[in-house]
């Protein structure tokens, strides 16, 4: 829910008010909820995004336990083409690494899990998994995903994680964009029966299920204090490398950058502010730009406050209010007559202003009594007709 703009309406109202007996013809001309606009919830929060599978383009073989690998580059893609070792009786293979699996995932994006496929094969049983591990920076990571069971003697594709796993290991987009990123296999005889048994793989691929930045606005609002325009918002950020950029606009379609806050990366809800020290006359409208490292750009809601001209007009805050309302009206030498109306023009609330020698009078006005709705207040002064509408939350 954002700001809510409305047509210009002009509705004529006859009040009979008992003291003046008088009958006035009010103009009541509703352009925007103003001073304190709140965003409820916005989400900018894409869906999720699958890339892969890859097939990685490299590979090496770590010499680390007792029988090696052959033809290792055959791992790389799925042409029927193997990848093979041979296993003694309670033998481990070497490691194979297959690495630079080519994603492009956008830099700030969020993770969100990795799964791995690998078409293997055996001439026996008894061979299985020993570790399938990812490999983060050059590292083969902790967690292991090797399952218990044999593999088949007819090849077949086999999956480890998925689209919600992450390995029990944090990762960025470039880790996974780099090309130290990879796999890393190794496997076991574990048969005492058969002392040939060979394991092999026609091809391993990854892929990746992650999320663009994901941003959730919570609130939105500027307020005028004292002549300066005060935007607050609150918002989660769980990855980020971005900047809020703060416009401003006159009209709600031409907008000018003013100022820029970091966003901070978390799962909490944070809360920034911005002070417009110069707004423009009249009305000021402001909207939140999201620009993340890769300079894309995603915008938010609008909020606008208005400055009033002291000789000609009125200003009413904070707006929506469930308790009171600060009225900054044009001051007179004679009394004024102010006047709150609900929405079928019937008068809830009048009473007599005193005059004053200032040049702006301000005033503050219990609503607490009234019931929740949309209200216009009327201030009458010197013959002259102010009018605002407002909301009691």
């Amino acid at each position: 829910m954002g700001i809510v703009l409305l047509s210009e309406t002009k509705k004529y109202i006859t009040i009979n008010i008992r003291a003046m007996k008088t009958t006035y013809k009010t103009l009541c001309i509703v352009a925007l909820v103003i001073a304190n606009v709140v965003v409820i919830e916005n989400n900018a929060i894409a869906q999720s995004i699958v890339e892969g599978p890859n097939q990685g383009i490299s590979t090496i073989v770590v010499a680390n336990k007792y029988s090696t690998w052959n033809n290792a580059a055959n791992a790389l893609r799925n042409d029927k083409k193997y990848a093979s070792v041979s296993l003694g009786t309670g033998e481990i293979s070497d490691t194979i690494e297959v690495g630079n699996f080519g994603f492009h995932i956008p830099s700030d994006a969020v993770i969100e899990g990795i799964t791995v496929t690998i078409k293997k094969g055996a001439n026996t049983d008894g061979v299985r998994d020993n570790s399938i591990q990812l490999i983060k920076n050059g590292v083969v990571c902790e967690d292991n995903h090797a399952g218990m069971d044999y593999w088949p003697q007819s090849p077949a594709i086999f999956s480890y994680g998925d689209g919600s796993d992450l390995w029990s290991t944090n990762w960025s987009a470039a880790d996974i964009n780099s090309y130290a990123f990879g796999v890393a296999i190794s496997i076991a005889n574990a048969s005492y029966m058969s002392d040939s048994a060979m394991g092999a793989i026609d091809y391993v691929s990854v892929t990746v299920k992650y999320r663009p930045h994901s941003i959730t606005v919570k609130s939105f609002g500027a307020v005028l204090v004292n002549g300066k325009a005060n935007i607050n918002w609150t918002a989660i950020t769980p990855n980020s490398n971005s900047i809020f950029v703060i416009e401003r606009s006159e009209d709600g379609i031409e907008t000018n950058p003013i100022g820029t806050v970091n966003e901070t990366m978390g799962d909490q809800l944070m809360s920034y502010s911005f002070v417009d020290s110069l707004p423009l006359a009249g009305t000021s409208y402001y909207r939140l730009m999201e620009v993340n490292s890769d300079g894309e750009t995603q915008n938010f809601e609008w909020a606008a406050i208005m400055v009033i001209d002291k000789i000609s007009g009125m200003s009413l805050y904070p707006n929506p209010s469930r308790s009171s309302i600060t009225i900054d009206f044009p001051a007179s030498t004679n009394q004024s007559i102010l006047m709150i109306m609900d929405e079928s023009g019937r008068v809830v609330m009048n009473e007599t202003l005193p005059a004053s020698n200032n040049e702006m009078t301000t005033y503050v006005k219990d609503i607490s009594e009234l019931p929740s709705g949309v209200y216009v207040l009327l201030v009458n002064e010197d013959g002259k007709n102010y009018t605002k509408k407002f909301i009691r939350g």
